[in-house]
């Protein structure tokens, strides 16, 4: 290639390189604004800029996208890159928004995504900006693919939430106690690091309290729900990696995932030996206890419950201001004075000792789940429940009075629970190809099969270490089978995750 110059214009410099113009000749900027106004603005966005030369269109683009959003201007030529960097504006150099960076391989650029944190980022837009791109073309397409899947999938999720320093953590659950909890909690907000289970956080929110995390397990999509309101909160998101992937997002935060074991999968193994699951919790059920669980691993302090019931009121089962309560609310009528009744009848009710003395209403579900509270934590000297609580699990009943001095005198840190550096992008990459391979093995099988060239039980070999794909399927075990009954659905599902991993891998296309 010809030694790249800059050229003048009646408009400014252009760029010449390999025989081309990488900018008009005659209006070298033109196409870049025009380029740059395009573009969608989106918040925690890393905008992919490739070959951006002068930087023409760079300070649109800026004025365009949101304070948490960021510009990677990276070019992979260091001769041009030589050529361009003293020609640029002065205030593009060194804007705190715009990373310049001269990278040829995913090494180099990995090492800058973990320093830039890409975990601030949940997606990634490409944005050409000058005819730089297409003297490397596969080389930027393999760069672009190589930090994409990263922002749209697991490893580079948030930092740990904190560091918090100054007093307990409370776990806030959405049970109807909870309701007691608002004008200590909103008065002390400032002092306490509170972890909020996904249906009390906006019930704190409409209540004028700021969670610091939600944690969040559901994996179905009506968990959604819970987050309204709640989009432009900022709140951190501590999800499982089953949770429903758009809750992680639900907020506006960052987020971090941990795994529970709720099943015995190969799957999960393998997205443990790629580094992919870096806290493990025990398959608890419910995300009231994922949350004590991660609390008591964070910190060596006090931690308090609020709204971790187990129990309820006939016709009331949550706090005010929380999802199922609004749509309780919205259902009221003249012959429907009470929407929750006929379930709460309809469950089998039975009464259970209470935290603040006498007895409570609770069902077989909820009782299930206070029985593995107290077995998990019947020698844990650090909890405590805040007034007046629920069912009884055995824990101190903790006054707003001794709360309050419990804030004076304890500093203990927030120490976190996930290591503070995140999976490399290379890991998540591997991964993908690799779960896309086996993917890809599965329906090679079944073609051969259909075709008359292999049998059943070829298929169904090539399924036994891809029980992710029919681990919901409700056949009778041993599973895989060899029917075709069985066989036609799981190959259906395995073409169906081999479409979304390769829009991970390459969103473009």
């Amino acid at each position: 290639m010809n030694s790249p110059r800059l050229e003048s214009t009646e408009h400014g410099l252009t760029v010449e390189a390999a025989g081309r113009y990488l900018y008009s000749r005659y209006n070298p900027s033109s196409r870049p604004q025009k380029a740059a106004l395009a573009v969608e603005s989106a918040e925690q966005c890393l905008y992919f800029v490739p070959s951006p030369l002068l930087g023409y269109g760079l300070q649109t683009l800026l004025d365009r996208i949101p304070e948490s959003s960021h510009i990677l201007a990276l070019e992979v030529s260091e001769e041009l890159e030589n050529l361009c960097r003293e020609a640029r504006s002065a205030e593009l150099a060194g804007h705190p928004r715009v990373s310049w960076v001269q990278i040829k391989d995913t090494a180099g650029l990995n090492a800058f995504l973990e320093q830039l944190g890409l975990w601030k980022f949940r997606r990634i837009k490409r944005v050409d900006l000058s005819g730089g791109s297409a003297l490397h073309a596969h080389l930027y397409r393999t760069l672009y693919n190589f930090t994409a899947p990263d922002t749209a999938l697991l490893p580079h999720t948030a930092q740990p939430p904190g560091p918090f320093t100054s007093g307990p953590i409370v776990v806030a659950g959405a049970g109807p106690s909870l309701e007691k909890a608002f004008p200590f909690l909103r008065k002390n907000q400032q002092k306490l690091y509170i972890l909020a289970a996904d249906t009390a956080a906006a019930a704190l929110w409409r209540a004028g309290i700021k969670a610091d995390a939600i944690v969040v397990l559901e994996t179905q999509a009506w968990n959604m729900l819970d987050f309204h309101g709640l989009s432009q909160s900022g709140i951190p998101v501590i999800g499982d990696l089953s949770a429903y992937p758009p809750s992680l997002n639900a907020s506006g935060g960052a987020h971090q995932l941990f795994s529970s074991n709720f099943a015995n999968l190969y799957f999960l193994n393998r997205a443990r030996k790629a580094g992919l699951r870096p806290y493990i919790l025990p398959p608890l059920g419910s995300v009231g206890i994922a949350a004590v669980e991660i609390a008591l691993a964070s910190t060596s302090g006090t931690v308090l419950l609020s709204g971790l019931d187990f129990a309820y009121t006939p016709g009331k089962t949550h706090a005010q201001g929380t999802s199922v309560h609004r749509w309780q609310l919205s259902r009221i009528s003249r012959l429907t004075p009470a929407p929750l009744w006929p379930a709460a009848m309809a469950a089998v009710p039975s009464r259970v000792p209470a935290a603040s003395g006498g007895s409570i209403q609770t069902d077989r579900v909820l009782e299930s789940y206070a029985a593995i509270f107290k077995d998990r934590y019947a020698k844990e000297s650090r909890l405590g429940i805040l007034q007046p609580g629920g069912a009884d699990l055995n824990l101190p009943l903790v006054r707003f009075e001794e709360a309050g001095k419990l804030l004076l005198k304890e500093k203990e840190p927030w120490q976190g629970i996930f290591p503070q550096k995140s999976s490399a992008s290379a890991d998540a990459q591997a991964f993908l190809s690799e779960e896309l391979q086996t993917l890809e093995r599965v329906i090679d099988r079944w073609q051969h099969y259909a075709e008359g060239r292999a049998e059943a039980s070829d298929v169904a070999a090539a399924l036994t270490e891809r029980d992710e794909i029919y681990a919901d399927f409700p056949d009778p075990p041993p599973l895989p089978r060899e029917d075709n009954a069985f066989l036609v659905r799981a190959v259906s599902r395995s073409r169906r995750l081999q479409r979304y991993i390769l829009r991970q891998l390459n969103p473009e296309a």
